[in-house]
């Protein structure tokens, strides 16, 4: 039986509305950007291990993960993250085709752990 996949793009841009970023380029915007929301997808266990300062926790994993994500559709740009990356750009489609539409929408690639290697 052939296994067909799909590759979501690594760094660039999925379809204009999400951008993923490398640590540094995603730290510089973050910096620019005057009240950033940064949203946590990550589990809480590995929130707790490290996490961007300020971010929000709200887990991809959690049955509640929706409710509590549509509270953020009203805001221009939205900073995504999660520990490895993986978390992050699955929640990043889910917005985009939720409802996220016209938020412009940055995907940290590599997660925190790039961060916190990337750090400048």
């Amino acid at each position: 039986m052939r296994k067909f996949s799909r590759k979501i793009p690594r760094r660039g841009s999925f379809d204009g509305n999400i951008e993923t970023l490398e640590a540094k380029v995603f730290q510089r915007k973050l910096e620019r950007t005057k009240n950033p929301i940064v949203i946590d997808v990550s589990t809480p266990e590995e929130f707790e291990k490290g996490s961007i300062p300020k971010a929000i926790n709200v887990s991809y994993q959690s049955d509640n993960f929706w409710d509590h994500i549509k509270a953020y559709i009203n805001q221009d740009e939205i900073f995504v993250c999660s520990y490895t990356g993986h978390k992050s750009v699955r929640a990043c489609m889910l917005m985009r085709n939720g409802g996220f539409e016209k938020n412009k929408i940055y995907n940290l690639e590599g997660g925190y752990r790039s961060w916190e290697k990337g750090r400048v």
